[in-house]
């Protein structure tokens, strides 16, 4: 609708400049500087008669113009034996309007006929820039003659020419314009029909106080329903299952597929956190008797990432879970993974699960309280509240610190997804902040901010 409108508005312009050129054009041409107009005393012209001839010049031109000299005369019997006559007799008048009086007689034994006459002014006008410029023009008008003297033949004025072209240009413009405001064809769209995949059932965790229902007609199903925080472990003994530690330090066992989201883990985070974690964030499924863990949900990533052992899976497909792995949401959270191969009753407490091989890691404060560390924790204000002084428990950050491990070996890293705490994190006195994780070894020292000092253990498990 735009180009339409411009279009439209080019054309108009174009109409209205070619007009006022023609206009201009015309008002050119029509100027031939002085029109003239004539007359006799004595009309017809008698043989022997003394005649009297008046030309009145007027100015056409919008510019001062001044007469310098005027020479007039009639003329007859051009085609045997011309003749001419006429004298000036006088000029009056200024300005934009002259008549110039012209006195002849004609012979006797003369016999007047194809009469006419001739008149040539000689002028000054004055320029844009007032200098005064000499000129002349030739004017004449014959009768009763069968071929015109060279003296009033005239061609084609320049000005005319001029104003065809631009005419002709104007309409050719204004041509294309309406060829391209032609109405558009009409393109007719075909409906495209979108196939929807249909979504496999799979196994959520339910929030707190959902009821689980089985299939109707089926009396053990592939997949469950695991409410956090609320039910046993259970495993199915036809297949393998994965133990999943929550960040409340509860185990629950999955088996199948599962998709893990925000609604999953409501009352675990706060609001704020909950909204970093997708609705549908990752899943976790079995296959050919191991597990696995892919990022996002149906090809689609989430938002804030999974990371797996400190290591993004965002769009690398599958990945192989294995025992002691750790699984991070957004940052915001951490799963640790136990791989169960089955179970000896339908039924096991929390308490009996397998434990973990590998070593452990304990951080001891300077007046010998214990903090054990398990797969992957984030050290805050709320885990130093009793243990530092209020004074100086302001300083920790609400996420100050996190602990992981990557088989073996145990890591540290200042701050919670990329940001860094507020007063720093120092392994052996450096500053962590910014500088990525840092392993950690026996007897290293962490100083949290100015607030607390804590020795790193590490021993092997039982």
């Amino acid at each position: 609708m735009d180009r339409r409108r411009k279009l439209v508005g080019l054309v108009w312009c174009l109409c209205i400049v070619s007009l006022f050129a023609l206009a201009l054009s015309s008002s050119i041409v029509s100027a031939q500087g002085w029109s003239v107009s004539h007359s006799f005393d004595k009309n017809p012209v008698a043989q022997g008669d003394t005649n009297a001839f008046r030309i009145t010049l007027t100015n056409t031109y919008m510019r001062q113009e001044r007469i310098d000299q005027v020479t007039c005369y009639i003329e007859w019997d051009l085609y045997s034996q011309p003749h001419r006559s006429g004298t000036v007799d006088r000029v009056v008048g200024s300005g934009e309007s002259y008549t110039v009086s012209v006195q002849f007689e004609v012979p006797r034994d003369i016999a007047a006929k194809n009469y006419g006459w001739f008149c040539q002014i000689t002028y000054d006008y004055q320029d844009l820039i007032g200098s005064w410029i000499p000129d002349s023009q030739d004017y004449g008008n014959y009768y009763d003659l069968e071929v015109s003297p060279d003296e009033v033949e005239a061609g084609i004025p320049l000005m005319l020419v001029i104003a065809i072209i631009i005419v002709l240009t104007v309409v050719i413009i204004a041509i294309v314009a309406l060829y391209m405001l032609r109405k558009p064809s009409v393109q007719v769209f075909r409906p495209v029909h979108k196939v929807v995949e249909r979504e496999e059932p799979v196994t959520r965790i339910r929030p707190r106080g959902a009821k689980m229902r089985s299939p109707p007609g089926v009396g053990a199903p592939e997949t469950r329903a695991v409410e956090p925080g609320m039910l046993p472990t259970e495993v199915s003994a036809a297949g393998p299952g994965i133990s999943v530690r929550l960040p409340n330090q509860q185990t629950r066992t999955l088996s199948g597929e599962t998709v893990l989201g925000r609604a999953d883990f409501a009352g675990m985070v706060s609001a704020e956190d909950a909204r970093k974690i997708s609705k549908r964030h990752l899943r976790i499924f079995e296959s050919g008797g191991a597990f696995y863990v892919e990022d996002g949900y149906q090809n689609r990533s989430s938002t804030n990432g999974t990371m797996l052992d400190g290591r993004d899976i965002r769009g690398s497909g599958p990945q192989k879970l294995s025992p002691g792995s750790t699984i991070s949401l957004a940052g915001i959270m951490t799963l640790g993974i136990e791989e169960i191969a089955g179970v000896e009753a339908p039924t096991m407490a929390v308490s009996q699960t397998r434990a973990i091989q590998g070593p452990r890691l304990v951080l001891k404060t300077e007046a010998g309280k214990e903090l054990s560390v398990d797969g992957e924790q984030v050290f805050g204000r709320d885990q130093f509240s009793g243990i530092v002084k209020e004074d100086r428990l302001e300083t920790i950050s609400e996420k100050h610190f996190r602990i992981f491990s990557e088989g073996p070996r145990f890591f540290i890293e200042d701050g919670v997804g990329g940001a860094s705490s507020t007063n720093g994190t120092f392994l052996n006195e450096r500053d962590l902040r910014g500088k990525g994780r840092a392993p950690l070894t026996e007897g290293a020292t962490i100083r949290v901010a100015d607030a607390i000092k804590l020795k790193v253990h590490i021993t092997e498990r039982r």
